[in-house]
């Protein structure tokens, strides 16, 4: 199984947090094959499966992932496990920099796994299919889906920047208060929510709390009990924390997945490092 974690350039970094690779030619069959649980990053990603695709866990069975496609908000975790020979690529933006791309209103893709072809012009969409085919291995597909970036970003949108200042606060103070946040930026409360809705898919209070959940996990993984999570990264007691870990893992704050039975796809994704604040988003 081959891993790689791609920063952008320069040019890029305003809008993609990092670009990952997944190659693996080892096909196990389904009903052996591990699952992975996808947790609520607070990002969004586009995806090309460019081997066998991955599977979906829906309320009807497992379902097969769009070969492109992009993923909105996660407000709950989702499975996904191997078809067969695993080739994908992800770009993660950042949360308020997917609207760079994709000229819609994101929080109607809201834990939705929307096929690229949806979203797209279909002569710049054609053009990027045909691009695609003509790869030979990973790295040339990032090359090609860079290009892709490059030509297709809208690049003067004021209202980003105020999302993105939005965010950094968030991260910092992710117990602010939602009048305050918007005070601060010169706008109503309903003027930011309008605003998050439009360019991140989720509102303030609602990426404020999967920002503290990230938080509090990357902590516990690098050996912090949970009694002290509690109090570095801002929830109101014991209750309010394992209530958001429920909520976003489906899982207990005593459950083995959280730590040592975390699946390879987390071993080598999620970070413990603050810096790297999008990276915990599979268990």
């Amino acid at each position: 199984m081959h891993y790689a974690r791609i920063k952008p350039s320069e040019d890029l970094a305003h809008m993609v947090y990092e670009i990952w690779l997944q190659e693996d030619n080892l096909v196990v069959p389904l009903h052996l094959a591990r699952p992975t649980r996808v947790l609520p990053s607070g990002c969004l990603d586009l995806i090309v499966n460019y081997r066998d695709p991955f599977l979906v866990r829906g309320p009807d069975g497992w379902q097969q992932e769009p070969k492109l496609s992009f993923v909105g908000q996660r407000t709950r975790p989702v499975e996904v496990v191997a078809s067969g020979q695993t080739g994908i690529l992800i770009v993660r933006f950042h949360p308020w920099a997917a609207r760079h791309i994709f000229a819609v209103r994101l929080s109607e893709l809201r834990d939705c796994n929307v096929p690229l072809r949806d979203l797209m012009d279909k002569h710049e969409y054609q053009r990027l299919i045909d691009e695609l085919g003509m790869c030979s291995d990973g790295r040339e597909r990032v090359d090609v889906v860079v290009a892709f970036l490059r030509r297709t970003a809208v690049t003067d949108l004021n209202i980003l920047a105020r999302a993105k200042h939005a965010i950094s606060v968030l991260k910092r103070a992710p117990k602010m208060k939602i009048d305050q946040l918007a005070k601060q930026l010169g706008l109503s409360r309903r003027q930011l929510q309008r605003q998050f809705d439009f360019c991140v898919g989720l509102g303030p209070k609602s990426l404020g709390a999967i920002f503290r959940f990230q938080s509090g996990l990357r902590l516990f993984r690098a050996g912090l009990g949970w009694r002290d999570v509690v109090d570095c990264c801002g929830f109101y007691d014991q209750a309010h924390l394992i209530h958001e870990v429920k909520r976003f893992t489906q899982s207990t704050p005593q459950c083995p997945v959280l730590t040592r039975d975390a699946s390879p796809l987390s071993q080598y994704f999620a970070s413990t490092s603050p810096s790297h604040f999008y990276n915990t988003a599979y268990l």
